[in-house]
C-alpha cells in the first residue's frame, strides 16, 4: 500500500553548507507536521525509483548540473523545487523548471530579468549554518531592545558602499560592533566571527547595518538581524527595495536612508522612541514566522 503522507526532501550534503540549519530546523522542522519528513542527501548509489510514488521535494542551486536535475525531476516528479542562490538573476535555465512542479521556491526576486510563473514564490535566504546552535529560530527568544548593549552592528566583508556605511555608524556609536571579515561560503565555522558568536552579537544590536552585495540589497545579515532581534537598515532606492523584498506582497520592517548620512539620523531619531523599535523588533520576529508558516504550509497542502 502506497504511504501518501509521506515527504522526502532530497539534496546534495554540502551544497547548502550555509543554508542546512535553516531548511533542516526550520522550513522542514517534524515538530510543525503530521506526517514523515525525510531528509534525504543525493549520492551516486541512491536508488531514487523507490521514492517515486512518495511525495517529493527537490532542494538544488546551480552547482547541481541541469540534466542531472531533470533526470531527477523526472524520475521523482517533484511537488515542490526549492532554488537556492542566483543573486544576479542569469540563471534563467534553473527557473524554467518551475514548469515542472506545483510550487517553485526560490531566493531573490529579480523580475526585470526573469518570467516567473504564478506558481514561483520568494524564499528567505535564511541564517548561516550553527548560528542557533542547532535550535530553531521559530521557537527562539531574542533580547527585547531596552536589554541591548550596542546601538548597532556590521560583521562581513568591506566591498561597495561598506567602507563609508560602517566609518559613519561607528563614529556616531562607540557602542557599536564592527567586524570586517572573509566568508568561506563552503566552511560556515570557518569565519574570525563564529556563528553563534555572530548570533550573540546581533543579539545584542538594535540596528545592523546592510550594505549591497556583490549585486543585491539581499543578504543573509538581513534575516540574521531579524531572527535575533536586530533591525535591519539599510539604503537604496525604494523601487528596488519594494522589489527585492517583495516577499510575495509582504515586505519586512527596515530603516531606510537615500544615504548613509540619512539612515544615521533616522536611526538617532528612532532612539528616542524604544518603543517604537520594539515594535519594529515584534512585527519583523512575525513576518519572519509567517513566512515560514507559509513554506510550511505550503509542503502540507502536497498531500
Amino acid at each position: 500500500m502506497i504511504n501518501n503522507k509521506n515527504i522526502n526532501v532530497f539534496y546534495k550534503k554540502g551544497f547548502h553548507s550555509w543554508e542546512e540549519d535553516f531548511l533542516e530546523n526550520d522550513v522542514f522542522n517534524q515538530k510543525y507536521f503530521d506526517f514523515p519528513i525525510n531528509i534525504k542527501y543525493l549520492n551516486d548509489d541512491m536508488d531514487i525509483n523507490i521514492y517515486k510514488s512518495d511525495k517529493n521535494i527537490i532542494i538544488f542551486n546551480d552547482v547541481l548540473k541541469i540534466d542531472y536535475l531533470n533526470f531527477l525531476i523526472e524520475k521523482l516528479n517533484p511537488k515542490m523545487l526549492i532554488f537556492i542562490g542566483d543573486e544576479s538573476g542569469n540563471k534563467q535555465v534553473y527557473h524554467e523548471l518551475q514548469k515542472k512542479t506545483n510550487i517553485f521556491y526560490r531566493q531573490y526576486n529579480n523580475p526585470r530579468k526573469i518570467m516567473y510563473n504564478k506558481n514561483s514564490l520568494q524564499f528567505p535566504l535564511g541564517y548561516v549554518k550553527h548560528f542557533l546552535k542547532g535550535e530553531s529560530s521559530l521557537d527562539n527568544e531574542c533580547l527585547k531592545i531596552k536589554d541591548r548593549k550596542y546601538i548597532s552592528s556590521f560583521v562581513g566583508t568591506i566591498k561597495s558602499d561598506r567602507h563609508l556605511m560602517c566609518k559613519i555608524f561607528k563614529d556616531s556609536f562607540p557602542n557599536s560592533y564592527f567586524a570586517s571579515t572573509q566568508t568561506d561560503w563552503g566552511n560556515p565555522l570557518n569565519q574570525i566571527v563564529k556563528p553563534d558568536m555572530l548570533y550573540d552579537i546581533y543579539n545584542q544590536s538594535i540596528f545592523v547595518v546592510n550594505g549591497r552585495g556583490n549585486v543585491s540589497l539581499d543578504c543573509f545579515r538581513i534575516y540574521e538581524g531579524i531572527v535575533a532581534g536586530a533591525i535591519p537598515v539599510i539604503v537604496g532606492n525604494m523601487n528596488e527595495i519594494e522589489v527585492t523584498f517583495n516577499y510575495n506582497n509582504d515586505m519586512p520592517i527596515f530603516i531606510v536612508g537615500k544615504d548613509w548620512n540619512d539612515a544615521l539620523l533616522q536611526c538617532k531619531e528612532l532612539l528616542k522612541d524604544i518603543d517604537k523599535l520594539q515594535e519594529f523588533q515584534n512585527k519583523n520576529k512575525e513576518w519572519w514566522k509567517r513566512n515560514i508558516y507559509l513554506i510550511q504550509n505550503n509542503i502540507k497542502m502536497l498531500i
